[in-house]
């Protein structure tokens, strides 16, 4: 039986090495500035639904719409909104000789990609001018074709000028503080069946003979080596 236990513990090493080898960005910030004194930050974070998004402004009117969306192009440093381009939308959903229409019960047949405010709805403020939303985007990514990343955030107003807009980067430490989603991001990217246990001195012990045995082999190698190990374990 300890023997079997350590080739589990292993193979949970070798696979959190290998997550950790090939790591996406789960988590990014976006801080819009504009005109008229106002202003917002956006969170995004992977979760095991798609990606939260948690978006604040300040400066707003109250009783006016105010529709957002991801848009193509970064903000240049001249921080001119009009540069960022058209909505990101990668599968080409919206053409021109056909009308657009985005289902938010469909997203991913009839909205474009950074169409928002037509998924869940534009932004409006209360009496002091801030508003406030938070969802789970389930189209939205961090990696691949509908990556969010070094995209940019605008905010439009009723008359759809753009007033005011930030890029999409990569969180730094401490810019996205839940504990809740860091464990669903975790969980998200990190391979199927991986057991999340405290390191010790046998899962040491096996990491490093996998290791020499492995002779700096990739660790997608050392993981098939090891699942090979289980298997002849259960096999005795």
């Amino acid at each position: 039986m300890k023997f079997i236990s350590l080739a589990i513990a292993a193979l949970a090493t070798a696979t959190a090495y290998a997550a950790d080898s090939s790591s996406v960005a789960t988590k990014a910030t976006a801080d819009l500035k504009g005109k008229a004194g106002i202003s917002a930050q956006v969170e995004f974070s992977q979760t095991a639904k798609g990606v939260s998004v948690k978006l604040t402004a300040t400066g707003l009117k109250s009783g006016v719409l105010y529709p957002y969306h991801i848009h193509v192009s970064p903000v240049p440093a001249d921080g001119n909104c009009t540069a960022t381009g058209g909505h990101l939308d990668p599968a080409k959903i919206k053409v021109a000789d056909k009308p657009y229409k985005c289902d938010a019960k469909d997203p991913a047949k009839t909205c474009e990609l950074g169409d928002l405010a037509s998924r869940h709805g534009n932004l409006t403020a209360d009496a002091s001018g801030k508003a406030a939303v938070s969802y789970v985007d389930s189209v939205l990514a961090f990696s691949g074709a509908d990556t969010i990343l070094e995209h940019s955030v605008v905010i439009h107003g009723a008359d759809n000028a753009r007033l005011a807009c930030g890029n999409i980067v990569v969180a730094k430490a401490g810019d996205v503080s839940s504990a809740a989603e860091e464990s669903e991001a975790s969980s998200a990217y990190l391979a199927s069946g991986a057991m999340h246990q405290s390191a010790s001195k046998e899962h040491n012990s096996v990491a490093n003979d996998v290791e020499k045995s492995t002779g700096g082999a990739s660790s997608v190698a050392a993981i098939s080596g090891i699942v090979a190990l289980v298997a002849a374990a259960f096999a005795i």
